[in-house]
């Protein structure tokens, strides 16, 4: 009898045991799983947020982004009593001529490869965006307006100097721009409107220049 409820303990033990331990590696499993799952979900997250705040085509910010960032800049600026903020807007010249000419796939290239260009003329803590169709706008914070002048004159340059490749040739593009310096307690619309004056400016003088609102002495 003694032998038999030794027996009977050690049975009921190992099947207990068993049990648990398949109930720990199912536990195991599912732990896995929930970090595959996670990862996932946080992969899915973050492509969600590439798309909500990126351009798809140009890889650039996108007007909301935009809008978004420079909301929180002025605010910031406001409250510091600091106004040193400058902006730059952007337009490629004879846009719509190069669609008509070359096509819209071409045209795409062309956008891509403008965006790229302005993306690596911009300094490291600028903000660039596509503001729309053939426009992109930068946000230069801690940055007055001559030393905007001189980005905006290394961007017009860069797309210049060297023609883009759209496969059946390479095409010459130029673009203009205009630069205004935030003005304190102002909204961000009246300092891109004064830039977007100083940029038809540089369209009425000729394109593939840069102007600035107010006209200042170049160097």
């Amino acid at each position: 009898k003694l032998l038999c409820s030794h027996i009977g303990t050690a049975i009921v033990n190992a099947e207990l045991y068993t049990h648990t331990e398949e109930q720990r590696i199912q536990l195991e499993k599912q732990k896995d799983q929930i970090n595959e799952l996670n990862a996932k979900l946080q992969d899915q997250v973050e492509e969600l947020n590439e798309i909500s705040t990126h351009d798809q085509l140009t890889g650039l910010n996108n007007f909301g982004s935009f809008r978004d960032y420079i909301t929180c800049r002025v605010e910031e600026v406001d409250r510091a009593k600091q106004p040193l903020m400058s902006v730059i807007i952007c337009d490629i010249d004879h846009f719509k001529w190069f669609n008509d000419t070359y096509g819209h796939m071409a045209g795409n290239v062309c956008l891509k490869e403008v965006a790229s260009r302005i993306q690596e003329s911009s300094r490291p803590m600028d903000f660039t965006a596509r503001y729309g169709g053939e426009e992109f706008v930068v946000v230069l914070p801690t940055c007055g307006l001559k030393e905007a002048f001189h980005v905006a004159e290394r961007i017009r340059v860069a797309v210049s100097s060297e023609p883009i490749d759209i496969q059946i040739e390479k095409v010459k593009v130029t673009l203009s721009a205009g630069c205004a310096v935030y003005q304190l307690e102002e909204s961000w619309q009246e300092t891109v409107k004064r830039a977007d004056k100083a940029l038809y400016r540089a369209k009425e003088r000729g394109r593939n220049r840069v102007e600035a609102e107010p006209e200042f002495q170049r160097e």
